[in-house]
């Protein structure tokens, strides 16, 4: 581009046209119709991603912020709760495997969404509140000038361009364009997780009727939907998602820490390595008996876990995965979006904020990198260790479940969107949760490490069933909170005295991995 060509000067480009980039676009524009907002997408369209599982916050956030509602129950799936199956050496079919999930359907919304219609809808409605879109556009370079004008390098299609902006909002997924032009990566090596997905077609329906007619007894203890539950099948080291789309076809993942899951030398490439977990569990072998792989759909991502060592300056700020992810166990990415993206929508909508805007980056970089450490280190540093024993993760997950309902889900319905504004263990204030779910977190560790030294790993993974009653956001909450945390203190007492002196410190490789072990 000449220097007497004019160039294109916009108030907000933002890179990436999926949900973060769309919603940040929508949002801003919501509140001020004048912004002139460019969205820069590379690809033709929205393609497969993992986030098709939706929780609470990121169900209000679609649900209520997004003003989704609507379209989410008429084109997509409405949730019922997360369900987790569990087996061991003498699990032989699906009857045998213990199970933790809801009796009844639940009680707030959440939703099973295909990621490539709601991206493109969400972006549909961006664009209808006029923002501008160019695609395909491959960012070339941004060069940031704190406080200044931003210049933004592209091609579009065949044509290099140059753009300027007072804010780029870089909301580019896991290619993280902006962390890594500026060296801000930080791959998360304390968690060396990966996960290979694909989509089935003619995956066996959860709560079909010839498995109710063999299996009575699976029949009777769960009135809900399984079918349109998020599915987990638990193993050693690793798990696998069951996510059941409106299209009829079924997400299917499996994720893996790799210090615990070892393959043998005859498996090789992802889609080998996927159907190889995946055929260790007879649950897993029952769901897919008929389906078939929908052709060019396995998608493999390594090292899953990151972040971006800052989130913002004065002129950018990194929202959705291009900010950090951490893990798909108890789908937090949309979460995380919704936070992010709701930082950033403050940040530039607040010019006549009383805060000077330095202060008010400083405390985003601050508030958002401490979210994303202390969620990390509370909920899945080393969780792997215990994920595949029933009774060590019953525990977890009905702590977890009551922690995230009271200091996170009641807030937001408490405060409306400026809960959003307030991500998970970010503030000060939390400290104390913090550190009581990390202090159960990290003694669960250490009780699956001797569990594996004694030989009892997995002990009651056959033929146990939790029912989950659906939480309330009422006088109830609290009161469930402390009788979860019973479980704790109970194995704390049984067996956790065992390490109460003494630190486990090594993770064995998994070996249960064979058919049928």
């Amino acid at each position: 581009m000449s220097e007497k060509e004019p160039v294109n000067v916009w108030d907000v480009v933002v890179i990436g046209g999926g949900i973060a980039g769309a919603s940040t676009a929508m949002r801003l524009l919501e509140a001020n119709r004048q912004l002139r907002i460019l969205i820069l997408d590379r690809g033709d369209k929205p393609g497969l991603k993992i986030g098709e599982s939706t929780v609470e916050v990121s169900s209000y956030f679609l649900g209520r912020t997004l003003n989704l509602t609507g379209y989410l129950s008429l084109e997509h799936i409405t949730k019922q709760g997360l369900r987790f199956w569990f087996q061991n050496k003498d699990c032989t079919s699906l009857d045998d495997c213990s199970e933790i999930g809801p009796g009844y359907h639940v009680n707030l919304p959440s939703y099973q969404v295909d990621r490539e219609k709601l991206d493109a809808e969400v972006l549909r409605r961006a664009m209808a509140e006029g923002a501008e879109l160019w695609r395909p556009a491959r960012v070339r370079n941004v060069e940031l000038d704190p406080g200044g004008i931003q210049t933004v390098r592209v091609k579009l299609e065949a044509e290099e361009l140059e753009v300027q902006a007072r804010w780029v909002v870089d909301a580019s997924g896991p290619a993280r364009f902006l962390a890594r032009q500026e060296g801000w990566v930080q791959p998360n090596v304390a968690h060396p997780v990966s996960s290979v997905w694909a989509r089935y077609k003619g995956v066996t329906n959860w709560d079909d009727a010839k498995l109710r007619m063999r299996f009575p007894d699976y029949s009777r203890r769960c009135h809900g939907s399984r079918n349109t539950a998020t599915n987990h099948i638990l193993g050693d080291g690793g798990w696998s998602w069951w996510i059941f789309l409106e299209s009829g076809e079924v997400s299917v993942g499996v994720v893996y820490d790799e210090r615990i899951v070892r393959f043998p030398e005859s498996v090789i490439g992802m889609e080998a390595r996927m159907h190889y977990l995946l055929d260790t569990s007879p649950v897993a072998r029952e769901m897919l008996e008929a389906a078939e792989l929908v052709p060019d759909s396995v998608v493999y991502r390594g090292q899953v876990a990151y972040c971006s060592e800052s989130i913002a300056g004065d002129g950018y700020i990194i929202v959705g995965d291009a900010a950090g992810f951490m893990d798909p166990f108890y789908s937090p990415g949309l979460d995380w979006a919704a936070f992010t993206t709701s930082a950033a929508v403050d940040l530039i909508g607040s010019e006549l904020d009383t805060k000077p805007r330095k202060s008010r980056i400083e405390e985003i970089n601050t508030v958002y990198l401490r979210s994303y450490r202390r969620w990390f280190a509370a909920l899945y540093e080393d969780k792997y260790v215990y994920l595949g024993d029933f009774e060590l993760m019953r525990t977890a997950f009905l702590s977890d479940l009551a922690g995230y309902y009271y200091g996170v889900v009641r807030p937001l319905y408490k405060e409306g969107d400026q809960g959003l504004l307030k991500p998970i263990f970010g503030h000060p204030s939390t400290v104390v949760p913090f550190l009581l779910i990390r202090a159960y977190h990290r003694r669960l560790v250490q009780m699956a490490k001797s569990r594996r030294a004694r030989g009892v790993f997995g002990r009651h993974n056959q033929k146990h069933y939790v029912k989950i009653i659906s939480y309330t956001l009422d006088w109830r909450l609290p009161v469930r909170m402390l009788w979860n945390l019973r479980l704790w203190f109970y194995l704390e007492i049984t067996e956790g005295w065992r390490t109460w002196f003494k630190s486990v410190q090594e993770i064995a490789p998994a070996d249960q991995l064979r058919r049928g072990k």
